[in-house]
């Protein structure tokens, strides 16, 4: 069974959807401690802040760890194995470069992501028209909650 981190902005009673990510997702497994369950909480600045910062950190340590799996194949090149024997073991150093990859660019876009969750609540701060916003209660985060109501918050 799959699972849903949902993301909403708050206007009046009313929320909505800004983006759902799955359980395999970078952004999801960043706010998987913080989401409650078919519920809702606000997400502040402040935490945005701290999830930037955690998606950078997690794309540096992938493509450091890449680095190192590329030393590992200039490794094995020098190594008196069969050809067949040096050719499976880059082949498995290559594959968790691509996965490595893969994490670094989602972490990229968390990264992307809670920055422009930031822009939003930046925009009702200054925003002329957001008099009556509530900024620490401007972004809504949960997991399994398609249609979040006033109720739903926690």
């Amino acid at each position: 069974m799959s699972a849903y981190a949902n993301f909403f902005v708050r206007h009046g009673d009313d929320f909505i959807s800004l983006g759902d990510f799955s359980r395999n997702s970078t952004i999801y497994s960043l706010v998987n401690n913080y989401a409650p369950w078919e519920k809702i909480t606000p997400i502040t600045t402040e935490m945005l802040s701290r999830l930037v910062d955690i998606a950078e950190a997690t794309k540096q340590e992938a493509l450091r760890l890449m680095c190192v799996e590329k030393k590992h194949i200039d490794r094995v090149k020098t190594f008196n194995n069969s050809i067949e024997d040096k050719l499976e073991v880059i082949a498995n150093y290559e594959n968790t470069i691509e996965e490595l990859q893969q994490e670094a660019k989602e972490a990229r876009y968390a990264k992307h992501f809670f920055g422009f969750l930031i822009d939003i609540i930046d925009g009702a701060r200054y925003g002329e028209h957001n008099k009556d916003v509530n900024i620490n209660e401007y972004i809504y985060v949960g997991i399994e909650i398609g249609r979040p109501t006033v109720e739903d918050i926690v």
